[in-house]
């Protein structure tokens, strides 16, 4: 018995739109406009735009950069290399990818959201280049912005060869400054005292009117997911499921074991200047000695200055 389309549930719905995606609404804007139901559904599809590396189509990604809309108000980024792919092609994708990032950021100036998650794979350098020039060009409108290094996977990995360390810290904290950020998120492999350091001609005594900064969400953990526990066996039979990884400092020189407190120190600093804070919290570890619980997760309440 055949269905009128509007008249599904609104999670069908959905769901046809998602597999519809961007590109089908950005070709023709009257698609959107069945009804009015379908058009306050369908609209979240052409304003929220998501693209991961992995699974796009080398052809289908240059065939959309013309196809912006100026009513993009949430982009996110999955930049995680794909195995599959050969060394070529992936440096032909990352470059399209930038392209069309920074065509979104520069005229689609109703962007408010920005979610970049980065990977890396040991034998494929990674895309800190791409994240850099993605971070420069963000709007100065931009309310939230979400930045995740931890994406990784342990195939083919050299023996006792560390993660690779990304600088990220100068750029972002710009963006804090830019007077517009109301929500940064970060979980990152490698930071340093940089990421939320004032600069020097704020004032250290008064909450700084033009910073419009309410949440601030710092975690210098990250985990080892289960899907790459096959890769862990294989290549470091020493490293349990879902072990806990612990942030390294991006300055040279710098102890890694004294990141933690030198951002919690900053992230008070931070609260101190914010003019309405909500939430200001740093995700760190203590390390408890040898044992079977080696480790102790903390959140660092910045605001009241406790664990």
């Amino acid at each position: 018995m055949a269905v009128n389309l509007l008249n599904l549930p609104s999670e069908v719905l959905l769901e046809i739109i998602s597999y519809l995606d961007f590109p089908f609404f950005a070709a023709d804007i009257g698609r959107l406009t069945l009804s009015r139901r379908w058009y306050d559904l369908a609209l979240s599809s052409l304003r929220n735009l998501q693209l991961a590396l992995g699974p796009l189509q080398l052809p289908w990604v240059p065939a959309i950069i013309n196809l912006v809309h100026p009513s993009i108000i949430s982009l996110s980024l999955v930049l995680t290399p794909d195995k599959s792919r050969t060394a070529e092609e992936l440096r032909s994708l990352q470059a399209t990818l930038r392209a069309l990032a920074n065509n979104i950021l520069k005229n689609c100036r109703s962007l408010r959201n920005l979610s970049i998650a980065l990977g890396y794979l040991w034998d494929v350098p990674p895309m800190t280049y791409t994240a850099h020039s993605l971070l420069v060009s963000v709007p100065q409108n931009l309310t939230t912005l979400c930045i995740d290094t931890s994406l990784c996977s342990w195939t083919g990995q050299p023996r006792n060869r560390p993660a690779p360390k990304w600088h990220l810290c100068d750029t972002i904290n710009k963006i804090i400054f830019l007077g517009s950020l109301r929500t940064l998120h970060c979980r990152m492999i490698s930071a340093c005292e940089k990421l939320l350091a004032l600069p020097e001609d704020i004032s250290h005594d008064n909450p700084v009117t033009s910073l419009k900064l309410k949440r601030v969400v710092i975690s210098l953990t990250w985990c080892i997911a289960r899907s790459h526990r096959r890769d862990i066996d294989k290549t470091c039979p020493h490293v349990p499921c879902n072990s806990l990884r612990f942030t390294r400092s991006c300055e040279e020189g710098v102890k890694d074991y004294c990141l933690p407190e030198a951002i919690t120190q900053q992230a008070v600093l931070l609260a101190e200047r914010m003019k309405k804070p909500e939430v200001v919290r740093v995700w760190t570890y203590n390390y408890l000695g040898s044992g079977s619980k080696m480790f102790e997760m903390m959140a660092f309440d910045a605001l009241a200055c406790k664990q």
